[in-house]
């Protein structure tokens, strides 16, 4: 039932997408993008407020609609969890390539369809969005299904072996990562920072690779000397002394 609920609110929610973004802006919204754009890239820290505010209240609009999206995907992984899919991947191995293949099939097109429209719009944010790239961009989530079914198939491998130990890190110090990627990636493409926000789609993506290595080597070194993240330390304090 809930996958109903999902399946309705999801693609109204890209219709609605695609009503919003079908009309080409005005010359007044036109202003107001360049102002917003250039206030990231350009402006100082103050600068940069007033159009974050304004970008957190879509992004919370947003939510309203992608909700159903993010509870589905908790109880699948409630599912997974109760079955034991995970516990033992090898055991459960043609359940895993079922979800691996349909959700592969059904997310792949979706996924190059929205990236290619972000790629551009990132380029060029009058840009307008069509029907076929709205309902592409709300069916990405499907992905999430593939990338977990890729990593459960091969972490009995050796492969996957060396991948968790690799990767394992960076999950126990999830907050801690994110919050130091949020604070890295603003001081490089941020005004108030490097300003590196036109360098280029090639250039941020290396940055973004950088950054990542950067914190999986971090995270390594860190966790050798201490028991779990910085932030994650004081998430459990205050979690324990609010019990």
């Amino acid at each position: 039932s809930w996958g109903i609920i999902t399946v309705v609110v999801t693609g109204f929610f890209a219709v609605v997408s695609w009503l919003a973004g079908y009309a080409p802006p005005d010359n007044e919204a036109i202003a107001e993008m360049l102002a917003h754009a250039r206030a990231y890239s350009a402006g100082s820290y103050l600068d940069t407020i007033s159009p974050r505010v304004k970008d957190y209240a879509v992004v919370l609009f947003t939510w309203v609609f992608l909700v159903p999206q993010a509870v589905l995907l908790f109880l699948l992984g409630a599912f997974v969890a109760r079955m034991g899919w995970l516990r033992d991947p090898a055991r459960h191995r043609e359940k895993w390539l079922r979800v691996l293949v349909w959700s592969f099939a059904l997310g792949v097109v979706p996924s190059i369809v929205a990236a290619n429209h972000l790629v551009e719009w990132s380029t060029n944010p009058l840009l307008v969005v069509t029907g076929v790239e709205s309902i592409a961009i709300n069916l990405v989530p499907v992905m999430a299904l593939a990338y977990v079914a890729a990593f459960a198939l091969l972490a009995p491998l050796t492969i996957g072996k060396i991948l968790v130990r690799l990767l394992a890190p960076l999950g126990r110090m999830a907050l801690s990562n994110y919050l130091l990627q949020t604070f890295a990636m603003s001081v490089l493409l941020m005004g108030y920072g490097f300003g590196l926000a036109n360098a280029g789609q090639f250039a941020i993506a290396l940055m973004a690779i950088g950054v990542f290595v950067a914190q999986a080597a971090f995270s390594h070194w860190y966790l050798r000397h201490h028991a779990q993240g910085p932030m994650e330390r004081l998430w459990r304090r205050y979690t324990q002394r609010a019990a």
